[in-house]
């Protein structure tokens, strides 16, 4: 069985890397999964980024190991009064620093970000303050199978 625990904190900790490049994580501009968050007012013309893991399918594989496949999403929330040069220019990092790769580890569980893409900036229906852009990363991972 998937450990998701495991294998969003070894996403996480690829995304980590560029956020503090763009001092998102030290200012508490990433609102984690399962976290506390209180986005800033968009009045301050700051953007900010949520996480999502998705997990799509699970299997067992005929040598006894468990495949997941699913997506990381990170989605750059900007104010509808901003410009979108920061959120372009934030995905475009991003969408290279999450480019695939082989052996995103923590612990047992393993992952394989295969495809890596952005989506178009758009309006947030529940709150038309924000304008929204994610960039999403597919992966696979496979662990052992261990009750």
């Amino acid at each position: 069985m998937l450990k998701e625990r495991e294998l969003r904190s070894a996403l996480r900790s690829k995304a980590l890397e560029l956020s503090q490049m763009y001092a998102l994580s030290d200012s508490g501009l990433i609102a984690w999964e399962n976290r506390p968050f209180t986005p800033p007012d968009p009045d301050d013309g700051t953007l900010w980024v949520s996480e999502r893991l998705v997990v799509q399918t699970e299997r067992q594989t005929a040598t006894g190991q468990n495949q997941a496949d699913g997506a990381y999403e990170l989605a750059i929330w900007t104010p509808v009064t901003a410009g979108t040069e920061e959120a372009d220019d934030l995905a475009d990092a991003l969408v290279e620093h999450l480019a695939p790769v082989t052996g995103v580890s923590n612990g047992e569980t393993e992952a394989t970000i295969y495809r890596t893409f952005r989506l178009p900036l758009q309006q947030n229906r529940a709150n038309t303050a924000w304008r929204v852009k994610t960039v999403a990363c597919l992966w696979r991972s496979f662990n052992a199978n261990n009750p």
